[in-house]
């Protein structure tokens, strides 16, 4: 088994290494504009070389004398990631309206529910609320469609996005190994070799290649759908706040700062740099400290959902209560100290 991991990891790792290096010569090159954070040219869509690595990492795991076994739900997670990067290629070569790209969103988003199934159990501290199931069909669409463009949004500087969703994958990938969760185990496995092989490219000084909409838009998907797997394997909606506390660092920041902007009644639409994270940046720190920064928390959230994973329901509800009121409570500090109105 062992053996079969490391077999797996390295094709995914070395596949998306090779194809990034690739891609910094024939990537499609991202022209700085307003909400930029660099102010040179440099070749984007280097998620597909990611997706390479997602692609030789699941070839690997099928082959016969690999003994990799067949399952049932990768297939459909797999074909939806593809049709996601796709659109995200689009993105990165023509710059649709972001209407057309939010329709696209919910319509796979969608498909995936139907997949993998409509969660309708909402544990709250120790009572298991059920959901309707047009409320709970909804919520999980949701939950993909605010991941993709989390992520997304949050893919602005040099080794950000692509070591914190490295750092995500891995712990989901280290809880559904103890919960014996095999297929998401291999999917976040694979998943977090592949953003790996990239992040030599991207977490330099001057960044070689960015991801662009295509890696931004595959690693939110794909993220979401392993956190919503992990929940169908287990069959454990205690599971249901560990996508979300694993990938908190990042739905504070953009959530609150959907909400700043609301209340000075900005459109929410419109590209902006005001995420915690850029406001940092044009106050001075630099993309690999700000980056640092940001490991660490993901750091932090994957040993808290690990810490109470298997735990009873009030402790999970309460753990992830804690940290999110943690999350807030850092962001309004970082606001405070990052003031926007200093650096127009």
């Amino acid at each position: 088994m062992i053996s079969l991991f490391g077999f797996v990891c390295l094709s995914a790792f070395s596949a998306s290494f090779m194809a990034s290096r690739l891609m910094v010569k024939v990537g499609v090159s991202d022209i700085p504009v307003g909400r930029s954070n660099h102010k040179a040219p440099v070749p984007t869509a280097g998620g597909l070389g990611v997706l390479c690595g997602v692609a030789a990492g699941c070839l690997a795991l099928s082959l016969p004398w690999a003994g990799g076994g067949v399952f049932s739900d990768l297939p459909a997670i797999l074909s939806l990631s593809f049709a996601i990067a796709l659109t995200g290629f689009y993105d990165d070569l023509y710059s649709p309206p972001t209407e057309i790209k939010f329709g696209i969103f919910l319509v796979v988003s969608g498909l995936l529910i139907y997949a993998l199934g409509v969660i309708t159990a909402l544990p709250i501290g120790g009572h298991v609320l059920s959901l309707p199931l047009w409320i709970g069909a909804t919520g999980s669409v949701l939950w993909v469609f605010v991941v993709i463009n989390s992520v997304n949004f949050m893919d602005g500087a040099n080794g950000f996005m692509p070591g914190c969703i490295m750092i995500a994958f891995t712990a989901l990938a280290a809880m559904s190994l103890k919960e014996q969760a095999i297929q998401t185990c291999w999917l976040a496995s694979i998943c977090a070799a592949g953003w790996a092989g990239f992040l030599p490219w991207n977490a330099r000084k001057k960044a070689i290649i960015f991801a662009g909409d295509i890696g931004a838009l595959l690693a939110g998907f794909m993220f979401a759908a392993a956190a919503l797997l992990f929940i169908r394997e287990t069959n454990n909606h205690n599971l249901v706040y560990m996508g979300p506390l694993l990938l908190l660092p990042f739905l504070a920041d953009v959530l609150l700062t959907l909400l700043w902007r609301l209340k000075r009644r900005q459109n929410l639409l419109r590209p902006h740099r005001d995420h915690l994270y850029q406001r940092a940046i044009r106050c001075g720190l630099t993309h690999r400290r700000i980056s640092l920064i940001y490991y660490a928390a993901f750091a932090i959230c994957g040993a808290a959902a690990y810490g109470v994973l298997g735990q009873d329901s009030k402790v999970v509800f309460w753990g992830f209560a804690a940290m999110t009121a943690l999350s807030i409570m850092v962001y309004s500090l970082g606001h405070m100290t990052w003031r926007v109105e200093d650096i127009n």
